[in-house]
């Protein structure tokens, strides 16, 4: 892995280097971050996240809380979370994501362009703002 390449690529080189870790593992980078628990799998996945009401990690407040505040749906629990994601669910809708999909796709060719104007100016680049900027303009899209 490049030195400078994202931590959260972590779990997957080691899902690549060890294949029959193919459900799920715990990964201690200490002293960079706490364990966590790599989930591979996608009965495994829906497990912690839909069929049983798991405690979600305090970590996550830690690091939303500068963003978001004291009150987002990520790291609501119990019966807030109910009554917000109900609020939220017709949005998530597969109809209506579906429809979101063709100006979703406008704007990664946009970004594409620019990742193809930078990549031939064989100059290293930080990528956070064109991705900031991408996911900015894909959320604002569907938000408005």
């Amino acid at each position: 892995m490049a030195p400078y390449a994202a931590g959260g690529y972590i779990a997957d080189q080691v899902r690549q280097r060890y294949p029959h870790l193919d459900t799920a593992f715990y990964l201690d980078v200490w002293p960079f971050s706490r364990p966590v628990l790599a989930v591979l799998h996608p009965d495994l996945m829906y497990q912690l996240t839909q069929a049983n009401n798991v405690p979600k990690d305090p970590g996550l407040r830690t690091f939303l809380e500068p963003v978001t505040g004291e009150e987002d749906l990520v790291t609501m629990e119990g019966r807030t979370w109910k009554r917000w994601r109900r609020i939220f669910n017709p949005g998530f809708s597969a109809s209506h994501i579906s429809s979101l999909v063709p100006d979703m796709v406008d704007k990664v060719m946009i970004f594409k362009k620019l990742l193809l104007e930078k990549a031939q100016s064989s100059q290293m680049f930080p990528m956070e703002n064109l991705t900031l900027n991408l996911t900015v303009d894909i959320i604002g899209g569907a938000v408005m």
